[in-house]
């Protein structure tokens, strides 16, 4: 499967966001993997944590499309963005890079980014709140994808929601509220 950074969003999805590479300065994959179209280099810092997840997120995209390989470059926070830009300006920027939603508009605005509206469907933005969605829109088209969706935990006060008629609340993924289930339970509230 020949795969760049162009056909890239529409295959991997969400899981692009998550990629990264390894290292404090730019890891070149194979050039024989680079020559044939099947490397991809991605940028990123984060815990050990989010790297792990990154890694299994490349693992997974590697095992779906036979002979991709994804080169995994992490980077301190402080010097991410010289490190991207030093690429950038070199003309050898990675193929995939995380920034913050605040310097996104600086790649997007300045024609350093693909936009990916033929690469992903009409209903792609769907999986991601309006704001998170509208956060990587330049001139309303997708120059990215959204990474921080999630959220690691909830707090309530028991009482008032009791006191709401509310007395079931998930505590589990599986049996999370909907958004508008969620949205039902802060009106009532």
């Amino acid at each position: 499967m020949q795969i760049n950074r162009r056909n890239f969003f529409g295959v991997a999805g969400a899981v692009a966001a998550p990629l990264v590479l390894a290292g404090c300065g730019f890891t070149k994959s194979d050039p024989a993997a680079q020559a044939d179209g099947n490397s991809l280099t991605f940028t990123t810092w984060g815990t050990d944590s989010e790297l792990a997840g990154f890694t299994s997120a490349i693992a997974g995209f590697e095992a779906a499309n036979s002979g991709v390989k994804v080169a995994l470059n992490s980077v301190p926070y402080a010097q991410m963005f010289t490190n991207i830009d030093a690429q950038l300006q070199a003309g050898n920027p990675p193929d995939i890079f995380r920034v913050p939603y605040y310097t996104f508009g600086r790649y997007a605005g300045s024609g350093q980014l693909l936009d990916l509206s033929s690469h992903v469907d009409k209903a792609f933005g769907d999986r991601f709140t309006p704001a998170a969605w509208a956060a990587i829109q330049n001139t309303a088209k997708p120059f990215g994808v959204p990474h921080h969706t999630d959220t690691s935990a909830i707090l309530y006060n028991k009482v008032i929601f009791e006191a709401a008629g509310i007395k079931s609340v998930p505590t589990e993924l599986e049996k999370a509220w909907t958004w508008d289930e969620f949205s039902q339970v802060l009106k009532t509230l």
